[in-house]
């Protein structure tokens, strides 16, 4: 591994360990653990589309509003609840038109 190609955050890490000098260090499995997490944290993985959430999904993208606000709109008529089987889905499009 040649200085060049340190992220950042590998060069932090190696900055704080005085026992390794820049150019010839190995990391050792706790450094590679640290330094793995770190790239996790910092690159995510995006949340996952889906056409429809079920209502507690769906309560929690709408601003943690209660499952009987969604039923109770649901009754008003002002949100459509679909159901599959025996379980209840808000469709994207539905949480999008409440969202805004």
């Amino acid at each position: 591994m040649f200085a060049d190609d340190y992220t950042p955050e590998l060069v932090c890490l190696l900055e704080s360990c005085p026992e390794l000098d820049g150019e010839s260090a190995v990391l050792n499995e706790r450094e590679t653990a640290m330094y793995d997490k770190i790239q996790t944290d910092t690159n995510p993985t995006p949340p996952q589309v889906r056409a429809a959430y079920p209502l507690r999904e769906a309560s929690q993208m709408l601003g943690g509003i209660s499952l009987a606000t969604i039923y109770r709109l649901a009754a008003k008529g002002k949100i459509n609840i679909t159901k599959i089987g025996g379980r209840s889905f808000l469709s994207a499009a539905e949480i999008a038109r409440l969202a805004a």
